[in-house]
């Protein structure tokens, strides 16, 4: 129910326009009684709660250099190691396909509607960033939606070969996981 309701908030605020919804309408709109108020003057911005920050899910709206990249959630110290030959372990920061194009976030639904989502896929180092996946293990290796709309929906991408990785490497630490019933950090491998 918690996961649930995170879910649900974290869709509203994302997608609420910054001209409609501000830090202060929405401070306003919850009385200082209410214990589920957020500290909005305290969040690195108005729609990244500090609470979504290293709590295990790659948040769209805290990827940026403001929210320190959401800390560890959204592979940003990741290494571009990988083992498995599909690439399905692929944790890396490739954010474009074979051919060049920009791949789309994960997280959002434009320019191309999809279900390869968290909720979806929760083991699959989805949600607010851009890079390569394998979210269905497709033999072809790792690939994402394009922003090349309304022209290339998906395309592979070139992550390179896998290798043994190194048990140190931040791709086997992981930056985050995410799971559908609830928020769980991903442990090392053994």
């Amino acid at each position: 129910a918690l996961a649930s309701a995170r879910a649900k908030s974290r869709m509203l605020l994302s997608l609420a326009p910054a001209a409609v919804v501000s830090a202060a309408d929405t401070a306003a709109a919850v009385t200082p009684s209410d214990p589920r108020q957020l500290q909005w003057e305290d969040n690195c911005v108005y729609n990244c709660p500090n609470e979504w920050i290293d709590d295990g899910a790659c948040d769209l709206e805290c990827n940026i250099e403001a929210c320190h990249w959401d800390g560890r959630d959204c592979f940003h110290d990741a290494s571009e190691c990988f083992e498995q030959p599909n690439g399905a372990d692929y944790r890396g920061k490739v954010d474009h396909t074979k051919s060049g194009r920009t791949c789309q976030a994960w997280a959002e639904q434009m320019p191309w509607h999809h279900t390869m989502t968290v909720f979806d896929y929760p083991d699959a180092g989805l949600g607010g960033h851009n890079y390569c996946r394998n979210p269905t293990g497709r033999e072809t290796g790792p690939w994402c939606y394009t922003t090349d709309y309304p022209e290339v929906e998906w395309e592979e991408c070139d992550v390179g070969q896998p290798e043994k990785c190194d048990a140190s490497e931040p791709s086997l630490l992981s930056s985050a996981q995410t799971r559908a019933d609830g928020l769980i950090p991903l442990k090392l491998r053994e």
